[in-house]
């Protein structure tokens, strides 16, 4: 992707050269330790470029999509002889049936995969790329810009990665927690959640909006990581939760599942159970949704999907369906507030209040 340079020589420094300005400040050293890098062919780990979590570079998709298709055929390989669950076993099933909190636990029975749903899943991977390489000019002028300004120099410290590694993970936890409770960047989500299954291909679904939140993570150059340091613990973040999103691993030691987001946690975040809604927003940590109250543990099967699935493996419509919903209810609403609640309230908002709180899968329809 060509990234327009400006002409000039001073464009050319590295950008935590002490500036002649005025405004210079010590918090700016001219140390090349923690310098941002003066191109983004500086570092083999481009800066995030909007997506939710961290998109990934083009360059490094031609190393890790060869080892997705690996994986998904030892998890298709694996799951083939297990019993499976009827598609759609509870789509009949009570409120009561669907979030029974008694033990014991229900077993764990897979639903397996399904040709066309996994074709929709890497047709959504594949336009996630695509935006994101749109936006990234624009991004990455961003985020570095914030480095530019930052206030401290964390990321020069001897545990700098780690840092960033924990930094990041916490403010994912509220990125990915805000797009349950703000019906536009829900919008931007909702394609995540959209398939009635459960496998390695389901992570692969990812949103195509995803600049919407970059702002969330403006914090860390903010505090002193570089943007290819930022950058770095969000493609790790997001490559974590790739094996999560499955069904061939049960629960795992209690320690582990203490600490950890699991793929039996994360198997609870991608329920329409009533009781597994706007529940273990974890990344790789999931000790942040057990000291904020989000934390659900998986005991009831789980109903993956929406509320109100859209019935469709049409990956345009997967990314864009409740982008038209809220154009849609805007233009049927009357008055400044009511149009800006259907933007900014919580999915399910409605002017009646009927809705409101309901948790973001009950807002999207299949018209």
């Amino acid at each position: 992707m060509r990234i327009r340079r400006s002409s000039s020589r001073r464009s050319k420094r590295p950008i935590t050269q002490a500036p002649s300005s005025p405004h210079a400040s010590p918090i700016h050293p001219p140390s090349g330790g923690t310098q941002a890098p003066s191109s983004p062919h500086a570092s083999p780990i481009h800066p995030p470029s909007g997506g939710t979590p961290a998109a990934i570079d083009p360059k490094q998709a031609a190393i890790i999509l060869p080892a997705f298709v690996i994986t998904m055929a030892a998890e298709a390989l694996v799951l083939k002889d297990r019993p499976k669950r009827t598609f759609g076993d509870l789509d009949g099933a009570t409120r009561d049936e669907l979030s029974d909190p008694s033990l014991p636990a229900d077993p764990l029975v897979p639903v397996g995969y399904e040709t066309r749903d996994t074709v929709a899943s890497l047709g959504m991977l594949a336009g996630n790329l695509v935006a994101n390489a749109a936006v990234f000019g624009l991004t990455h002028r961003i985020d570095r810009w914030a480095y530019r300004h930052r206030v401290a120099n964390l990321g020069s410290t001897r545990f700098g990665f780690t840092g960033a590694m924990m930094a990041w993970d916490f403010l994912y936890y509220w990125d990915h927690r805000w797009m349950h409770e703000v019906r536009l960047l829900w919008a931007n989500h909702v394609s995540h959640h959209s398939s009635e299954r459960y496998n390695l291909s389901t992570a692969l679904r990812q949103p195509w909006s995803g600049i919407l939140t970059h702002w969330v993570f403006l914090p860390m150059p903010l505090l002193g990581f570089t943007p290819a340091m930022t950058s770095k613990a969000g493609l790790y973040n997001l490559l974590y939760q790739y094996w999560v999103h499955t069904e061939a691993i049960d629960r795992l030691p209690a320690p582990v599942e203490a600490v950890m987001n699991t793929a039996s946690h994360h198997r609870v975040h991608h329920g329409a159970n009533p009781q597994y809604l706007d529940k273990n927003y974890a990344g790789i940590f999931i000790v942040w949704d057990k000291l904020f109250g989000t934390f659900e543990p998986e005991v009831r099967k789980v109903k993956y999907g929406l509320t109100k699935n859209i019935d469709t493996f049409n990956p345009v419509r997967i990314a864009y369906h409740e982008f038209a919903d809220i154009a849609r209810d805007i233009r049927a609403a009357t008055g400044v507030r009511n149009k800006l609640g259907h933007i900014f309230g919580r999915p399910g908002w409605t002017p009646s209040g009927l809705g409101a709180g309901t948790g973001p899968v009950t807002v999207t329809t299949a018209d």
